[in-house]
C-alpha cells in the first residue's frame, strides 16, 4: 500500500493560542490573553494525534476559523475545520459544534482557506483514494458549516494535475469569482514540481 506523508505532523492537541501584543498595567507584551478561551488557550483533542495549518479571521464578524487535520489512532488524517468566537470560544452556530470533520474519504488534509464575499468558506487540500493516490481537494461552506451542494460534487472539487499524488497547499480567490491553486503534482515518471 503507498502511503505518502504529505507533511510534518505533530503529536499534540489542537490549539491556538493569543498573545498580548501591547503592554499594559496588567499585562506584559506577549503572555498569554486571559480573556481568549481558556487561559488564552483553545485546546481539543480530536483523538490522535491532530494539527491546524492555517488560521484566518473572517473580516464580517472577527470570528476565527482554522483548518487542519485530526488524525485517526491508525494514522488516517480527517480534514479538520473549527470555527471560533472572538473569545476563544467554539461557534456553535458553525456545523452545531464549532468544528466539522470529513469523513467522506480515506484521507484528507487541509492546508489553506480563505473567505467568499457571500461569507462562504473556502478550503484547499487533499484527499486518498482506496489506493492512496492523493488529488487535489478544494471544498465550499456555507457559513453554517454545511457543504455547499452547488460547488463541484457535493460541495468537493477534486482537480487532477498528474498521474501522481497532488496536493493543493494555498489557495486564493481571484477578481473573476474563479480561485488560483498552489501546490505541488508529483507525476511517478520524473521529480517533483510546484505548480501554480
Amino acid at each position: 500500500m503507498k502511503r505518502t506523508i504529505p507533511h510534518l505532523l505533530l503529536p499534540a492537541l489542537v490549539g491556538l493560542y493569543t498573545l498580548f501584543t501591547t503592554r499594559s498595567a496588567s499585562a506584559q507584551a506577549g503572555a498569554l490573553d486571559p480573556g481568549f478561551a481558556t487561559g488564552g488557550k483553545y485546546v481539543q483533542d480530536f483523538g490522535a494525534q491532530d494539527n491546524l495549518t492555517k488560521v484566518r479571521i473572517q473580516p464580517a464578524d472577527q470570528k476565527i476559523v482554522a483548518v487542519g487535520t485530526a488524525l485517526s489512532p491508525a494514522f488516517a488524517g480527517q480534514l479538520l475545520v473549527v470555527r471560533l468566537n472572538p473569545d476563544g470560544m467554539p461557534d456553535n452556530t458553525f456545523n452545531g459544534t464549532g468544528t466539522l470533520v470529513i469523513t467522506a474519504f480515506n484521507e484528507s488534509y487541509a492546508y489553506d482557506l480563505f473567505f467568499q464575499p457571500d461569507g462562504k468558506i473556502v478550503v484547499a487540500g487533499a484527499r486518498a483514494d482506496a489506493n492512496f493516490q492523493f488529488s487535489m481537494l478544494v471544498m465550499r461552506l456555507h457559513s453554517d458549516g454545511t457543504l455547499d451542494d452547488t460547488f463541484g460534487t457535493g460541495g468537493f472539487s477534486e482537480p487532477e494535475i498528474s498521474t501522481g499524488d497532488d496536493f493543493a497547499y494555498a489557495v486564493a480567490p481571484l477578481s473573476n469569482g474563479q480561485m488560483l491553486l498552489a501546490g505541488t503534482a508529483i507525476d511517478p515518471t520524473t521529480s517533483p514540481c510546484w505548480c501554480a
